[in-house]
């Protein structure tokens, strides 16, 4: 009985170290050294107001469901990769009969300010692809990202803030949507 015990005390204490170790390492502060990488994404609305020349406004919300993948090249600068769905939520018939859904993708750098609760803003390119009544629309997308993360651990955090958008119209000089959202929620992942 007592080899038993030992030996029960033994597996459990080689089993609780690595995760001990781990709990007196963190600091409090999130893992944004270098190659650290990042895991995440946000869910978010934007409001569109349509402005059509001798037309009503029309103004609607999308839903946009965004994951993404980061690689820090430097402490607190990280490369990450986006992909974003975005689809139209109106009742409005204008909008039902448009249909509306984006599909986008890009490449950018952000920088975090501190380890703990930290801003981070950044900069981010890429293509757009709109769905409107059954035609696809090209866009090169420019975005700026702002916010800060919440850290619920070293590897985990909030993220809380807005990403601020141009888009130019690859196949109409004339045309140009700058999107303002109201703000997102997410979370990101550090190992």
């Amino acid at each position: 009985m007592r080899k038993t015990k030992m030996i029960t005390f033994a597996i459990a204490t080689a089993l609780l170290m690595p995760a001990l170790a781990a709990a007196q390492e963190d600091d409090g502060g999130l893992l944004l050294d270098k190659n650290t990488m990042q895991l995440g994404g946000m869910v978010g609305f934007d409001v569109t107001t349509y402005v059509i020349e001798g037309e009503d406004e029309h103004t609607s919300a999308m839903l946009v469901l965004a994951p993404q993948f980061g690689y820090f090249v430097a402490d607190h600068l990280e490369l990450l990769g986006r992909f974003g769905v975005s689809t139209q939520l109106a009742d409005e018939e204008w909008y039902s009969e448009r249909g509306e859904t984006a599909i986008d993708f890009g490449l950018g750098i952000q920088y975090f300010a501190g380890d703990g609760p930290c801003a981070y803003f950044g900069a981010q390119a890429g293509m757009e692809f709109w769905n409107v009544e059954d035609e696809a629309y090209k866009w090169f997308n420019v975005t700026v990202p702002v916010g800060a993360l919440i850290p619920l651990n070293q590897h985990v955090a909030v993220d809380v803030g807005a990403r601020f958008s141009a888009l130019i119209s690859l196949e109409d000089d004339d045309v140009a949507v700058l999107e303002v959202p109201m703000g997102f929620l997410g979370v990101q992942g550090f190992f």
